[in-house]
């Protein structure tokens, strides 16, 4: 994709010249989810504007170039969007994350952030890590692993005979 804003002039109009300017040449980060959600729908609408109407100069025998230069340079500026925003949902989930964390961390040592004091759970010492099974597990034999590989091979050949 031409980077270069001389080239996307070019290609497009002066709106979408502008929508296209301010992500390339900014910092997008600073915006707020929904407007970077609302910039996404306006790219992917262009972008698949362009795409059709290079698959139609295609297909009437023009080589399409333009459009596909126009489609390429939105499709480059909606994965930068989605990145960014991808980025931003990242770590709102991890703030979240380790807010409950911290909740679980000071309810189990009693501290005075917690108003009401909970029981600690099995997992509360390990810091909200799953805590593994001790549950014992079956292991099979060389005799039971035939029995189990012949009784499974019956089971999808009666299902295949049954079609």
């Amino acid at each position: 994709m031409p980077t270069q804003l001389n080239r996307i002039a070019k290609y497009t109009t002066e709106q979408e010249f502008e929508l296209v300017r301010d992500i390339l040449s900014t910092k997008v980060n600073p915006l707020r989810t929904a407007t970077l959600k609302k910039r996404i729908g306006i790219l992917r609408r262009h972008a698949d504007k362009a795409r059709a109407r290079a698959i139609a100069e295609a297909r009437k025998g023009m080589s399409g170039d333009l459009s596909k230069r126009k489609a390429d340079i939105f499709l480059d500026a909606l994965q930068r969007c989605e990145h960014w925003l991808l980025d931003i949902e990242v770590k709102e989930a991890r703030e979240l994350h380790e807010a409950a964390a911290r909740k679980a961390l000071a309810t189990k040592r009693g501290t005075p952030k917690s108003a009401t004091r909970q029981p600690a759970t099995r997992t509360a010492g390990k810091g909200m890590a799953p805590k593994p099974s001790t549950k014992s597990v079956p292991r099979l034999t060389a005799a039971r692993m035939k029995g189990h590989v012949r009784a499974t091979q019956r089971r999808r050949q009666a299902k295949r005979d049954s079609r």
